[in-house]
C-alpha cells in the first residue's frame, strides 16, 4: 500500500459515501434458495478426506498470552491478537517464534485500544481496527502507527481486507450491522450495499456480544458470504453482486425466530437449551467444493456440509481424525472465532489440556503425535495451534 492516501483519507470516505450510489440488495427477482438439514441423516467422515496436512505450531513461551482471541496468517507470519487480557498483537514465524510484538496499546496517536479487528497488507503492514473508531495504519517495525480515523464511515463491526478491496460492514444508530461498504486500496468508496431488515439480527441486544465475523470471503476472493447472527440467512456475493440468498431449514425441532426478541429470556441460545431446538450458528467455513455450515442443537455445538455441486446438506455426526488422532472435529464454532481466512480448518489446545491427552491416547505409531510429544509442552506454556490445510479439491459420496 502507499503512503500517498493518508492524507486524504478522510476526504474520500466522506465525498465516497455521499457521491455512490447506494444499492438495496434485496430485490424482488433475487431467488431465495433452502438448506434443508435432515438431522435424522447425520455423516461420518475422515480429515483425510478433506485435508491433505496439519500444521503444528507451539506458541514461543517468552511472551505468554493472556487469550488468544484472533488469528491472521500469510505464507510468511502468523499474528495473534489477544483483545481480552495483555491487549497486545503478537508476531510468530510458522515455527513459533516469537518475532515481535507489534504496536502500541494505548489511546494516544498511533496507539490501538480494545483492537476489534487486523488485516495483513503485506509482509511488513498490517492494518488495526479500534474501538476507539479509527484505523491504524502499522508498520510491524514501528512502535507506532498512523491513525484513519473513520469519524464518516464507522462504527463498524467487521473489517476485511481481500481481492485489494476493504470490505466493512457499518453499524447504524440501533446497533444493526444493516450496511456493507465496499472501498478499494486507496479508501475510495466503490460500493455501498443497504441490507434489508430480513437478514439483520432478530436480537439487537447480542450485537457487540462476541460474533466476530459477518462477512466470510470465498475461496478464490473473488467474492464473499455475509451472515449477521440471530438469522436464518445467509447471503452470497459473487464479486461484490449479490448472486443468492439462502436460508438455512432444519427438518425438525426447528427454533421459531419470530419469537426472538430483545433481551436474553428469548435469545436464540436460551430457547434452543430449554426446549432442545435446532438453529443456524451464522458460522460458514468455505472451500469451492462446499461449505461447513455451524448450527447449534439443544446445548451443543456442531457442524453440517453442504454439497455446492448437488446442493444438498447433511448434518456431520464426527469427523474421525485420521491425521493427528486428536482432536475429534465435530464443530467449526473454534476455527471460525479464531479466523475466516479461507483455506484452513483451525483448532487451538491449551498446555493443559494437551499434555492431559497425550497421556490418554495411547497410539504410538502416528508421525503427528509424535511431533505433538517431542514438544515437551509444559502446563504454563502458551497454547498449541493445529492448522488443518484443506485439499484444493474435495470429492465425496453422499447418500
Amino acid at each position: 500500500m502507499k503512503s500517498t492516501f493518508r492524507g486524504s483519507f478522510l476526504f474520500l470516505i466522506f465525498i465516497g459515501l455521499f457521491s455512490c450510489n447506494s444499492e438495496q440488495e434485496y430485490r424482488s427477482d433475487t431467488e431465495e434458495k433452502e438448506i434443508l438439514i435432515d438431522l435424522d441423516q447425520p455423516i461420518t467422515f475422515k480429515a483425510s478426506q478433506f485435508f491433505d496436512t496439519c500444521f503444528i505450531v507451539p506458541l514461543d513461551d517468552r511472551e505468554l498470552i493472556g487469550e488468544v482471541s484472533d488469528v491472521y496468517f500469510d505464507q510468511e507470519q502468523i499474528l495473534i491478537t489477544d483483545r481480552k487480557i495483555t491487549q497486545r498483537i503478537y508476531q510468530f514465524d510458522w515455527k513459533g517464534n516469537l518475532l515481535r510484538l507489534i504496536g502500541t496499546e494505548g489511546e494516544g496517536p498511533g496507539e490501538y485500544k480494545f483492537q476489534r479487528d487486523v488485516q495483513l497488507l503485506s509482509d511488513q503492514e498490517i492494518i488495526i481496527y479500534s474501538n476507539a473508531n479509527k484505523l491504524v495504519f502499522q508498520n510491524i517495525f514501528e512502535k507506532k502507527g498512523r491513525d484513519l480515523k473513520l469519524d464518516t464511515l464507522g462504527p463498524l463491526t467487521d473489517f476485511k481486507w481481500f481481492n485489494s478491496k476493504y470490505h466493512l460492514t457499518r453499524e447504524n444508530r440501533s446497533y444493526q450491522s444493516n450496511q456493507i461498504i465496499i472501498l478499494d486500496s486507496s479508501f475510495k468508496v466503490l460500493k455501498q450495499i443497504d441490507l434489508n431488515e430480513k437478514f439483520l439480527s432478530q436480537d439487537q441486544s447480542k450485537y457487540g456480544m462476541g460474533k466476530d465475523h459477518l462477512i466470510f470471503p470465498k475461496w478464490d476472493k473473488e467474492g464473499f458470504y455475509f451472515s449477521d447472527t440471530e438469522n436464518p440467512y445467509f447471503l452470497d456475493f459473487d464479486s461484490d453482486q449479490l448472486k443468492n440468498i439462502y436460508r438455512v431449514r432444519f427438518s425438525e425441532r426447528e427454533i421459531d425466530y419470530s419469537r426472538i426478541s430483545n433481551g436474553s429470556e428469548l435469545g436464540k441460545l436460551n430457547m434452543a437449551r430449554e426446549f432442545n431446538l435446532a438453529y443456524f450458528s451464522n458460522n460458514l467455513q468455505v472451500h469451492s467444493d462446499f461449505i461447513f455450515l455451524g448450527y447449534g442443537e439443544g446445548i451443543y455445538s456442531k457442524m453440517a456440509i453442504w454439497d455446492k455441486k448437488s446442493q444438498i446438506a447433511y448434518p456431520i455426526k464426527n469427523i474421525e481424525n485420521d491425521l493427528t488422532i486428536i482432536p475429534s472435529i465435530n464443530s467449526i464454532g473454534i476455527s471460525v472465532e479464531l479466523s475466516s481466512q479461507p483455506g484452513y480448518h483451525l483448532f487451538m489446545i491449551d498446555a493443559p489440556m494437551l499434555l492431559d491427552i497425550l497421556e490418554e491416547v495411547e497410539t504410538k505409531d502416528n508421525f503427528y503425535l509424535e511431533r505433538l510429544r517431542a514438544l515437551n509442552i509444559k502446563r504454563d506454556d502458551n497454547p498449541v495451534l493445529l492448522f488443518f490445510r484443506f485439499k484444493e479439491r474435495v470429492e465425496l459420496d453422499f447418500p
